[in-house]
């Protein structure tokens, strides 16, 4: 893993899934909260950004509570004064709604942070990756987990530039992959947390 550089001809993408929610909310799916392992996960990959120099400078989110509720806990890793805006449109989106909005992204941004769902998020990280990376390619394909991130660097001077195939993967985190191993537990997605 290694810093981002920042040159106006580069693009980096942070294409992070929700933290860990509640299975149910009486007001529904879009109204889900964070549980406190979601809250701490996110912690977790705060320090992780702010270690690897990954500061993002605008945020797209869909609009549901426990995106709204990341993006809160995702504050100290943003930098001050950052842009964020939460789309009713990226809840639940297909991996085309949600590259469509990378595209309405700001030009002055350099680094896009975009928190959403799967599947949506998971395939449009997958699509995005070089094919080349065959091993991290491997990685990403079989799961993108609560609190996922992928870090994508981009050869492009605008977000129109993102297409499918062409990021480099610099990063792909998970919490449990931050998380001390004594301090996993098996959540009920049958995934090591």
């Amino acid at each position: 893993h290694r810093a981002l550089s920042y040159d106006a001809a580069m693009r980096h993408l942070i294409l992070m899934r929700h933290a860990k929610t509640e299975n149910r909310n009486l007001g529904g799916d879009h109204a889900r909260q964070l549980v406190p392992r979601g809250r701490e996960d996110c912690a977790l990959l705060v320090k992780y950004l702010q270690a690897n120099q990954i500061i993002p400078d605008h945020v797209v989110s869909s609009d549901a509570t426990r995106t709204r509720e990341t993006v809160a806990q995702m504050q100290p890793a943003l930098v001050p004064g950052c842009g964020i805006t939460f789309l009713e449109q990226l809840y639940l989106a297909e991996p085309e709604e949600i590259l469509q909005e990378i595209h309405s992204a700001p030009t002055s941004s350099q680094t896009l942070l975009v928190t959403g769902h799967n599947p949506g998020i998971h395939m449009l990280a997958f699509s995005l990756m070089d094919r080349k990376q065959r091993q991290l390619r491997s990685d990403l394909a079989g799961n993108f987990p609560t609190s996922a991130a992928a870090v994508f660097a981009f050869a492009a001077d605008n977000w129109t530039g993102i297409e499918p195939g062409g990021g480099t993967l610099n990063h792909f985190i998970t919490a449990k992959s931050l998380r001390p191993a004594s301090d996993a537990v098996l959540d009920d997605d049958d995934e090591w947390r």
